[in-house]
């Protein structure tokens, strides 16, 4: 336990275990706030046109550093452990075996090319458990409007006309949305009857059918 505690906190490995006790840090916060969701939920674009997620995201130097290690298939904080974890353990077996061995005075020296080395190796190592664990993060299919048309809605108001109406509805990831709708014919719609979306426009508003009959 000593040698090991010795390892953990002596050059070059306490690089390693500082980055591993930031990322213990977030996790025990995230777990006691509640915080901790690596699912990504889709999402509809009820206000504005097109499909969830289609808005341009500007790719910092950042961004394009982790795509270039293909450090960026998993969530950042995700990543961050990995990489904490794997340099750690390089950094320690790699230690514990040279520098005993190497001169006191070329200790620094040494330990700083282990420090890059391992930092090197767990981007590597990081990389390629990063691209194997990408299907367990994947976002779900971008949601449209459109593919709520042919769904069964929950109506929300007292009434649904040609100018008024609110329903709920669930997409095919089972996520609720609240929507405003329209019918065009009289009907008896009132909150909690169910209608059968058949369109929407190019406002996002949908149109409802009360006749569910046929497929309920």
């Amino acid at each position: 336990m000593r040698r090991l505690l010795e390892l953990s906190f002596g050059f070059p490995t306490v690089v390693f275990t500082t980055m591993l006790l930031l990322s213990l840090t977030y996790w025990v916060f995230a777990v006691l706030a509640g915080r901790i969701d690596l699912e990504v939920e889709s999402e509809i674009d009820i206000e504005g046109g097109g499909d969830v997620g289609d808005g341009g995201a500007d790719v910092g130097a950042f961004a394009s550093l982790l795509r270039t290690f293909d450090l960026h298939h998993v969530p950042f904080t995700v990543m961050f452990t990995i990489l904490s974890l794997i340099g750690w353990a390089v950094s320690a077996g790699v230690t514990n075996f040279v520098i005993a061995a190497s001169a006191a005075s070329a200790a620094l020296l040494i330990g700083t090319f282990i420090a890059l080395g391992s930092f090197v190796v767990s981007i590597f190592l990081t990389g390629r458990l990063a691209r194997a664990l990408h299907p367990f993060f994947q976002a779900p299919p971008h949601i449209t409007r459109r593919d709520l048309i042919g769904k069964i809605c929950t109506i929300q108001t007292g009434r649904v006309d040609r100018r008024f109406g609110q329903a709920e509805v669930l997409d095919a990831e089972r996520s609720t949305h609240l929507v405003q709708v329209r019918c065009e014919i009289e009907n008896e719609l009132t909150a909690g009857r169910k209608a059968l979306i058949v369109d929407v426009d190019d406002d996002g508003i949908f149109l409802v059918s009360p006749d569910v009959e046929a497929i309920t």
